[in-house]
């Protein structure tokens, strides 16, 4: 294993894995709700993201996400949040409700039949810095870290 960082680390194994999705439609048109929930099990072979005496465990990850919206011809909102808690095999001490948190919103509109003006937000926090970090995943260990990103655009 050449570089070690949480993903060289994690084989992805994902040995049991259910999504359920039920849509709730409100009464008002164009607006809509739809909560979901997965879990999965994941074996991690270096949960430290350390090369020297890496240590190994089983996973359960659960994600219940609430994602809620408007859409009609010249605007559509979207908003959408989910959080991860996990559940280690033999490292009780990481269990967490709240491992990772994402939000994300999107905004566009068309005020006119050729121009799209649009603005994408995100937020994410997490317990393991690496995640954020997916061109040289130097942090290791755990900690909290949080990335927040706009991206305003203006098609024609």
């Amino acid at each position: 294993m050449g570089m070690v960082g949480r993903r060289g680390g994690l084989l992805g194994l994902v040995l049991l894995g259910m999504t359920c999705v039920p849509t709730v439609v409100l009464a008002q048109a164009g607006f809509y709700v739809t909560p979901s929930f997965s879990f999965g099990e994941v074996y991690d072979d270096n949960i430290f993201s350390t090369a020297s005496k890496p240590e190994s465990d089983f996973i359960t990850r659960f994600t219940p996400t609430i994602q809620a919206g408007y859409q009609s011809k010249p605007l559509t909102v979207l908003g959408r949040y989910s959080f991860d808690a996990e559940i280690y095999a033999k490292h009780p001490d990481l269990n967490a409700a709240q491992v990772r948190q994402r939000a994300s919103a999107e905004l566009t509109y068309l005020p006119i039949r050729p121009l799209t003006l649009s603005v994408n937000g995100s937020y994410v926090q997490t317990q393991t810095p690496s995640e954020l970090n997916v061109l040289t995943e130097l942090q290791v260990g755990r900690s909290r870290a949080s990335s927040l990103s706009l991206a305003p655009s203006v098609a024609y």
